[in-house]
């Protein structure tokens, strides 16, 4: 892995004309000691054999310098990816291939991080250490997380790009000069960022790397060479990459599960594979890809894809999705954040990224999959606004106790406990008033939850709704033979169940459906929660949309 030297001065070039082989004399190449990949119109730095302190090149478009046993120069524009060479005096060589790629791209940077929105206000509320460089608690200490001052960079920049404020780009700077002069070394030759207390829900111990702060922070060190030209940045961002090759015991952010890796967002000896610090991380190789071509950061990152195609369906329980698969309490992604459906909303738009970047069927599955059993309002975190409930209301013919354990809490969400809606009467209904439901093909599943399963109904009847009908689609003795998912977890040392009902075929209906639940022994049917599951073609489009300028050059 070549190395950049801190400044390289643009304005200086040296052509060494007639220094290039003779072209009738390509059999006679020296051997390859160093291959180096670059896009076209890139500057380069290699680091010569001690005590070579001279290069021939064969290719006359290359301005190159040679100090201190170190060639810096600028890669030509080609027509097609090329390889030329630069030949050592002892009958070595080092090849320099160039791919034919858009610099202009990387060079005016028209994109944000993937999942910035350029949303600063909130960053008001957090401490900060006198120079806005946000503090965060990580046990009982505020520190610099790396996590939060990369997330602050990159929505200082996306405001920046949207507005032209230069004191919001001054605040940028800030940030991301911490984070060049924060990336610790190793003796591998990489560097990680750091975070000196340990994180106790997930025992990193002290000292402690994370993917998430990696990728993000490599791609905060793009943006900030895409503004200044600075190689200082391109430097770090390029011996950070290599982070992701190595173990957490080293500094590194990878762990094995299985025969895959995964990028850690919380390093430790438990790793627990939590979801969307893994695709956060990938997002800045992905920068590292697309925008530097760089060798190692393409080998993680197809890496990383290989393992989510593996381990996706691990974080797929059928209503909801895992926020990691190693945690003791709050598994669920949407019991993880104070926002409804919180990480699992983010997981949605975290698979439409990916898809759009990869083009893999497996991540367009579990988009539609995901955002199916989402429950209601789709908050985007701002990447998009004007998407209406999926749901819109739900009401019941019959409550036991109407004030107090009313259809409102058929909306719970199932992380909370002791709040629930009640009936004893067979035939109850339930009734969903539904947005959306016509782009899709119907009604695929239904899903409740309760505090225990015997008050689950013993079985119930579904009924469509059109022209200002009620039609019955699937009797109670036929549901009682379906096939259903069932999920049993503790929060807080009390149990809850989730079952899944999935129909043989989706039930088509108009802006309304209706099921009428029949009670069991328990002579009583109550319920956490209660949700349908249907396609959302309109809304996928427009999430996809989001991400239509990440998809890789050609």
């Amino acid at each position: 892995m070549y190395k950049i030297l801190n400044v390289i001065l643009f304005g200086i070039t040296v052509l060494l004309s007639g220094c290039y082989f003779d072209a009738t004399k390509k059999d006679e190449l020296p051997t390859i000691i160093q291959t180096v990949t670059l896009i076209e119109g890139f500057p380069f730095s290699v680091e010569l054999p001690q005590g070579v302190d001279r290069v021939l090149s064969d290719n006359s478009d290359i301005y190159y310098t040679v100090v201190n046993n170190t060639v810096n120069g600028i890669t030509p524009n080609v027509n097609e990816d090329t390889s030329f060479f630069m030949q050592l005096p002892s009958n070595q060589a080092i090849e320099i291939r160039v791919l034919n790629k858009p610099y202009k791209k990387f060079n005016e940077l028209t994109r944000n991080y993937a999942f910035a929105n350029g949303n600063i206000a909130k960053y008001k509320q957090f401490l900060t250490d006198g120079n806005d460089i946000p503090l965060a608690p990580i046990g009982d200490q505020k520190v610099h997380y790396p996590v939060t001052v990369s997330k602050y960079a990159h929505d200082l920049y996306a405001s920046y790009r949207a507005t032209g404020d230069i004191t919001v780009l001054d605040r940028f700077y800030i940030n991301a000069l911490w984070l060049r002069d924060n990336c610790i070394y190793t003796n591998y030759g990489f560097c990680s960022w750091r975070t000196e207390p340990e994180y106790a829900p997930y025992y990193t111990g002290t000292d402690w790397s994370s993917a998430m702060a990696q990728g993000q922070a490599i791609s905060v060190m793009i943006s900030a060479y895409a503004l200044t030209k600075d190689l200082s940045y391109l430097k770090v961002a390029q011996d950070a990459i290599s982070a992701f090759l190595y173990p957490a015991e080293v500094k590194g952010v990878k762990s094995s599960w299985g025969n895959d890796v995964w990028y850690e967002e919380y390093t430790s000896n438990n790793p627990a594979h939590v979801l969307n610090g893994f695709i956060f991380s990938m997002a800045g190789l992905y920068d590292a890809v697309d925008l530097l071509a760089d060798e190692s950061a393409k080998f993680a990152f197809d890496q990383g894809i290989i393992a989510l195609k593996n381990k996706l369906d691990f974080y797929d329980v059928d209503f909801t999705s895992l926020y990691d698969v190693n945690d003791e309490q709050l598994r669920f992604a949407n019991a993880k954040a104070k926002s409804l459906d919180g990480y699992h909303e983010l997981h949605i738009l975290q698979l439409a990224w990916l898809y759009q970047v990869t083009q893999e069927p497996k991540f367009l599955t579990m988009f539609t999959k995901f955002l199916a059993n989402d429950v209601a309002t789709f908050r985007t975190r701002k990447m998009k606004s004007g998407l209406s409930n999926r749901i819109e209301s739900i009401n019941t013919s019959y409550s036991v106790r109407p004030g107090t354990n009313g259809p409102t809490w058929l909306y719970d969400r199932i992380w909370t406990y002791g709040n629930y809606w009640s009936t004893n009467k067979n035939g109850t209904e339930i009734i969903f008033e539904l947005n959306q439901i016509n782009d899709s093909e119907g009604v695929k599943c239904i899903m409740m939850s309760s505090i225990d399963t015997k008050f689950f109904p013993k079985y119930f009847d579904v009924f469509s709704y059109s022209d200002g009908q009620w039609q019955l689609e699937i009797e109670r003795e036929v549901v009682e033979q379906l096939k259903y998912t069932e999920y049993t977890w503790k929060y807080q040392g009390k149990e809850s169940t989730a079952r899944t009902y999935c129909f043989d075929k989706p039930i088509k209906t108009t802006d309304k459906f209706k099921i009428e639940v029949y009670i069991g022994n328990s002579n009583l049917i109550a319920l956490k929660e209660i949700d349908v599951h249907f396609n959302r073609s309109k809304v996928e489009q427009e999430l996809l949309a989001i991400y239509e300028n990440w998809k890789p050059n050609p």
